[in-house]
């Protein structure tokens, strides 16, 4: 049986992809790279196709970690301005 999909057909840009996660908007100057790689791995067992990561700043190994994952097309990324 088919699994029902989180995201609106309209909006998704891969149709084949049935588990995708969208994550608030990241704001961390410290250094999250060994619990984000954690947390990605565990979702990505859990059945995670996809992904997406909104962010307003984070520290370059963090930022390392997602660019690592983006290549290995798991992850998209977007820059959020910040106001205020």
């Amino acid at each position: 049986h088919k699994h029902q999909s989180i995201l609106n057909n309209e909006t998704r840009r891969d149709k084949n992809i049935s588990f995708a996660i969208c994550v608030k908007p990241l704001k961390f100057s410290k250094d999250i790279s060994e619990r984000l790689i954690a947390w990605i791995e565990m979702n990505k067992i859990l059945g995670a196709e996809k992904i997406d990561f909104y962010i307003k700043s984070v520290h370059n190994e963090t930022r390392k970690v997602l660019k690592y994952y983006e290549k290995l097309g798991l992850v998209n990324t977007y820059s959020v301005n910040s106001i205020g």
